[in-house]
């Protein structure tokens, strides 16, 4: 998704309704932190009223804005989806956890928040499949290609929920499902690392958003023992997803994007690799980053990717 340029009043009022949409599904809001953010937009709505903006209080308001545009997103799923008890008991878990995202590797709420944004992008797209009834996460398309979503939570913990995701998908595809493709959300390991974007244009800001995802996966992801380990039949391939925040120009000009970013784990031109391109399509030409060789060295060369810590 492009950089957010909405009004901070256009995004509160429609946080307001996403927030009345969750309490309509029997999501509790007052006193989470869904709530926080609603305050924290309020008050810099205020603020920009009265063209004094609180400067020390801007890191909060980008991670307002981060939340709450996923909230936001997540609001516009079909209520037809939504039928399932257990879609409707991993909903319910979304307003709990920490108001910023927590060093603990556990957080329930950002994980199902992560699998609802996810079926969101898809159904925009008009690609959605529906939330999985086979004990997985969620289908892509009307073929029902199975996705597994796992937030990652530190750079040690990628390689188990790539092995998580590869057990499931290859479970799956032992009951007949057809294969499918892991979904990463990488936002916490490459915010820690790197903090905020602050960037001249809006442009600028997306390209380092880019960046910084497609360095993280040429280095941590697409390692040959990864690759070796995920290239199986079952699994497709690999959609990973980052969350950025920070500033254009002045450092209250606060932005937030979302970057999506696939790789194959198959020979180009091979049958497995002609259908993760496929799958690939269905989260939106808008969405996808597919770079270069070239581009893909020059992130590697200008982002300083954080080392895992193990040996």
């Amino acid at each position: 998704m492009p950089v957010v340029l909405s009004s901070l009043p256009e995004v509160l009022e429609r946080y307001e309704d996403s927030l009345a949409w969750l309490r309509g599904n029997d999501v509790r809001t007052n006193g989470t932190r869904l709530a926080a953010y609603r305050v924290t937009m309020e008050r810099a709505v205020a603020e920009e009223a009265r063209e004094r903006r609180d400067r020390s209080r801007v890191h909060e308001l980008r991670n307002a804005l981060i939340e709450a545009s996923e909230i936001i997103e997540i609001a516009q799923i079909d209520a037809v989806h939504l039928a399932v008890a257990d879609v409707q008991r991993k909903l319910r878990q979304i307003s709990s956890g920490p108001v910023v995202m927590a060093p603990e590797p556990r957080d329930p709420a950002r994980d199902y928040a992560f699998e609802f944004h996810t079926a969101a992008v898809l159904q925009r797209h008009g690609e959605f499949g529906g939330f999985s009834r086979d004990d997985g996460d969620l289908t892509v398309t009307a073929e029902g290609y199975p996705a597994e979503c796992k937030r990652v939570s530190s750079l040690d913990s990628l390689r188990s929920r790539l092995r998580d995701g590869k057990a499931k998908l290859t479970q799956l595809a032992q009951g007949g499902s057809p294969p499918g493709v892991i979904v990463l959300d990488l936002t916490r390991p490459v915010r820690m690392a790197h903090g905020p974007i602050i960037a001249d244009t809006d442009d600028a800001f997306l390209q380092e958003a880019e960046r910084r995802l497609t360095a993280y996966l040429k280095v941590h992801l697409m390692t040959e023992r990864n690759v070796e380990m995920l290239a199986i039949s079952p699994v497709l391939g690999v959609v990973s997803r980052c969350l950025s925040g920070g500033s254009v120009g002045d450092e209250a000009n606060v932005r937030r994007s979302v970057v999506w970013q696939g790789c194959s784990l198959h020979a180009d031109g091979s049958d497995d690799d002609a259908l993760f391109r496929r799958v690939v399509r269905a989260f939106g030409t808008g969405e996808l980053m597919e770079g270069t060789r070239a581009e893909i060295d020059d992130a590697v060369a200008r982002v300083d990717v954080r080392p895992n810590r193990r040996p």
